[in-house]
């Protein structure tokens, strides 16, 4: 009898979190993933995508060629997949930046939550991406430590990324060898992370 008078003030407990990070979650919340080759002078060439547009910006003016953006659809606190391929047309090192969760109005205690990020046809496949900080003494606890959740099976590990943060990874690619991106992504509630995410 003990053990239900227990579950029953968790279940109630876990139910009103979901209903508050529900409430305030904005409208559209969306995140942006950046390729950049303007360093190296490396042509992009986008390909095929899943749940993100991407596009050479205009705005990058003469480095247009150099750069992509990827735009993902509207987030929400379940794991999406997201995929693209782009096509060096010249060997070289380009970058990769996981960035912040974009939205209008939105709590900042919710931040982007990345999970299973792998590279296909670039080297290392296997590639350890960087906490960049829009403020130099910005701590890592306050934005984008990993978290490992081992007790959830479908997100054992998250990189969260905070207001002011993103992190970036750099790929040597080769011309003509198409380069593909995969990861999943949501929504996260930052207050309710392990301390050291926070």
């Amino acid at each position: 009898m003990g053990k239900v008078h227990f579950a029953v003030p968790a279940v109630l407990f876990l139910t009103a979190t979901l209903i508050a990070v529900w409430l305030f979650l904005p409208e559209k919340a969306f995140i942006n993933v950046d390729v950049n080759g303007i360093d190296a002078q490396v042509p992009l060439l986008p390909g095929t995508a899943e749940n993100l547009t991407v596009k050479n910006p205009e705005w990058m003016g003469k480095n247009q060629p150099f750069y992509l953006v990827l735009t993902s659809q509207s987030l929400s606190t379940e794991l999406n997949d997201f995929s693209f391929t782009f096509t060096p047309k010249k060997d070289g090192e380009v970058s990769i930046t996981l960035n912040r969760l974009h939205s209008s109005g939105a709590d900042e205690s919710l931040v982007a939550a990345y999970n299973c990020i792998q590279i296909f046809g670039a080297s290392p496949e296997k590639t350890d991406f960087k906490l960049q900080t829009d403020t130099p003494k910005l701590s890592e606890l306050d934005g984008g430590m990993p978290v490992d959740n081992p007790d959830d099976k479908s997100a054992p590990s998250l990189l969260l990324v905070a207001p002011g943060t993103s992190y970036k990874a750099s790929i040597s690619v080769r011309n003509g060898i198409p380069v593909t991106v995969k990861f999943s992504a949501k929504i996260v509630d930052k207050r309710n992370q392990p301390a050291k995410a926070r």
